[in-house]
């Protein structure tokens, strides 16, 4: 019995897996910022779902950045409450089992080349659009081992605003987060057809300068705001077209197909990779 997980900063996701080849009906549940919580919440569910018999190995996802070990987050902005805590002791001594943690992006991106919309051939980018902007290479079906801290969402975009250029972060403009703080509103709620052809401009540019940095073949959007908003791919690449350079062979934009469970994918294909 293998435990697999997303942690993510709006919600987290485990299921059991029996054979290695597939996974069980996934809990769901809130994500608490409180770490404490977050690692009792996760122990109960882990417990409920293998009826509290120990399993072999559990591996997963978890939002920012990990130290050198991946042992623990040090840098979160949307998990404050997580940082610099022993997450992988504290889950091992509870579990009583080896974890494995890997980047949440990482981890969806690597479901999306096996099982979704990527590509194990060549080169492939998943970039994830949801709390925050977040991103990752791959490289003939292999996360891009020179690009372990790739930060898509921290690119430098310069807008218009007010009549003076202004620089953001594109996550500050395109994020769930930055969204509601500035509309007061869920993205899901706002239905300015104006606004999300805006974002899907927004969402172009940055795209295009992953692709000219990165030079994917082709690139997968997963992560709440493309999945579940009114923000649409055929006008992403449009006006990515619009950006680029005609005479170069242009990337496939695909959105990503395994929904909310792309972490949990991703877990699998670690497990049956990993040694």
């Amino acid at each position: 019995m293998y435990l697999l997980f997303d942690i993510g900063a709006t919600s987290t996701r485990i299921a059991v897996s029996t054979d290695k080849k597939r996974f069980e009906k996934p809990k769901v549940y809130p994500t608490p910022q409180d770490y404490n919580l977050g690692v009792q919440e996760f122990v109960s569910s882990a417990i409920k779902l293998t009826g509290g018999k120990k399993s072999f190995s559990a591996v997963g996802g978890i939002p920012g950045e990990l130290d050198s070990k991946k042992e623990k987050v040090i840098t979160s902005p949307h998990m404050p409450g997580w940082l610099n805590k022993p997450i992988k002791r504290d889950l091992e001594k509870a579990l009583k089992t080896k974890v494995q943690f890997e980047n949440d992006a990482a981890m969806v991106g690597l479901g999306e080349v096996y099982y979704g919309s990527g590509s194990k051939k060549g080169v492939a980018a998943y970039i994830t659009v949801s709390s925050g902007v977040g991103g990752k290479r791959f490289i003939n079906g292999s996360l891009d081992a020179t690009g372990a801290s790739f930060e898509p969402g921290k690119q430098v975009i310069i807008t218009i605003d007010k009549s003076e250029p202004r620089e953001y972060f594109l996550e500050d403009l395109i994020s769930g987060s930055s969204i509601f703080k500035r509309f007061g509103k869920i993205p899901s709620d706002i239905n300015d057809k104006n606004f999300w052809d805006h974002q899907a401009k927004l969402l172009a540019i940055g795209l295009h300068n992953v692709w000219v940095l990165w030079r994917p073949e082709r690139i997968v959007l997963g992560g709440g705001i493309i999945l579940t908003t009114k923000l649409q791919i055929s006008k992403v690449e449009n006006y990515f077209k619009q950006l680029a350079e005609r005479k170069l062979v242009l990337p496939k934009i695909r959105k990503a197909k395994l929904g909310n469970f792309g972490g949990l994918w991703g877990a699998l294909v670690m497990l049956n990779t990993k040694k």
